[in-house]
């Protein structure tokens, strides 16, 4: 559930947010200048000081009913921002937004307008489910690992320009599953808004993390997967 405190901090507005927000990043850098930051592989706190400091810094807004506009532009979320199962009655606003942690908006209703433009999702993002039922745009978003938008459902096709989603490597030899399959729906959004060349840039990656997973090495399938052009080759 959402926590009061987050809700408190939001609707004071965003200079007194990303003062705190900054304060979060500091204190994170003092601790790996001192040694003291240790998270294991999937990022999970190994010792105190690391836990407090990811409690301190995680955001809930989870399971919240937003019945006014909101907006969130230029906000800053040190570490997991955690917006699932959030119903959006009127227009969202993330525009100029930082994730620096895990962006949870899975199964999320957007109900009104949902602007993302400009965004940075430096870690991962999930939309897996969520649904929109006005104008949504990912237009100039960056996204430093391939997001999850696998089952989430629209009114209409997206604004995808200048999104920039991280691609596969070209010289994988073996995907990853689920990686695949992020893309595919990325590439089905693509397709509806009739970006023909993030459909292929999309295309490209979903073949390559395919790798190993539809045949062996050297079966039709994997040869296929090298085959499949990227962006640049196409320029």
């Amino acid at each position: 559930m959402a926590n009061q405190r987050d809700i408190d901090r939001w609707k004071k507005d965003k200079d007194r947010w990303n003062e705190w927000a900054e304060d979060r990043l500091k204190a994170k850098e003092k601790l790996e200048k001192e040694g003291k930051w240790a998270v294991d592989l999937i990022g999970n706190a190994t010792n105190a000081e690391t836990k407090r400091w990811i409690a301190s810094a995680t955001v809930d807004f989870s399971k919240h009913i937003f019945t006014e506009d909101v907006d969130f532009s230029g906000f800053v979320f040190p570490h997991t921002a955690d917006f699932s199962d959030v119903k959006f009655e009127k227009n969202a606003g993330f525009g100029g937004a930082t994730f620096e942690g895990g962006a949870w908006f899975a199964q999320c209703t957007f109900n009104g307008r949902a602007f993302y433009n400009s965004a940075k999702f430096n870690a991962d993002a999930s939309f897996n489910s969520a649904r929109s039922g006005g104008p949504f745009s990912l237009a100039d978003v960056k996204f430093r690992r391939v997001p999850d938008f696998i089952q989430m459902s629209f009114r209409a096709p997206i604004r995808l320009d200048d999104l920039e989603v991280i691609q596969a490597k070209a010289f994988l030899s073996a995907g990853n599953k689920e990686n695949a399959a992020r893309y595919r729906a990325l590439k089905k959004m693509a397709i509806e808004a009739h970006d023909h060349v993030r459909e292929l840039e999309f295309f490209a990656s979903e073949a390559r993390e395919r790798r190993g997973n539809d045949g062996p090495a050297w079966s039709a399938a994997w040869v296929f997967s090298w085959s499949s052009p990227g962006l640049m080759d196409t320029i």
